[in-house]
């Protein structure tokens, strides 16, 4: 579990810096305004690969559903654009990209675990089975013997 929410949360923390470093890019704006963004965007993407890897560790227990993912982090890249419809800041359809990859990641990763739980968990049971049985009882003396 830890290594799905480490990685989860390190792979969207990633593609924060990297929508950050783009939206940059498109903007042609000054050092000053590129940490702002770096921060905004590193700070949102952690506060989704946090979500992400909560419901990423629920579903490798079996214990949510694999669509609660995408359902729960995806949202965002779907009612932001539609609420703000005469979309007049750009920075909404990033914000948006950055929810659908931490929802991507997320699930990809939830996948992924999962599938390598139950291969461990076959393994280990044909092993089990192919085991003797339960040894027999060891016979230790359990008597003292007294010296006189």
């Amino acid at each position: 579990m830890f290594t799905a929410a480490m990685l989860n949360l390190g792979l969207a923390i990633v593609a924060g810096a990297l929508i950050a470093s783009v939206c940059h890019r498109r903007a042609a704006e000054t050092t000053d305004d590129f940490a702002g963004l770096l921060v905004f965007f590193v700070s949102l993407a952690a506060i989704f690969g946090i979500g992400g890897a909560y419901l990423s560790c629920r579903h490798i227990q079996d214990r949510a559903p694999l669509w609660a993912i995408p359902t729960a982090i995806g949202t965002f890249a779907i009612v932001l654009p539609l609420a703000l419809y005469p979309n007049i800041a750009p920075v909404i359809n990033w914000i948006s990209g950055l929810a659908a990859v931490c929802a991507l990641i997320a699930t990809g990763i939830a996948v992924t675990m999962r599938a390598v739980t139950i291969r461990s968990r076959v393994k280990i049971s044909e092993v089990v089975s192919r085991s003797p049985g339960p040894a027999a009882p060891c016979r230790s003396s359990t008597r003292r013997h007294e010296s006189s």
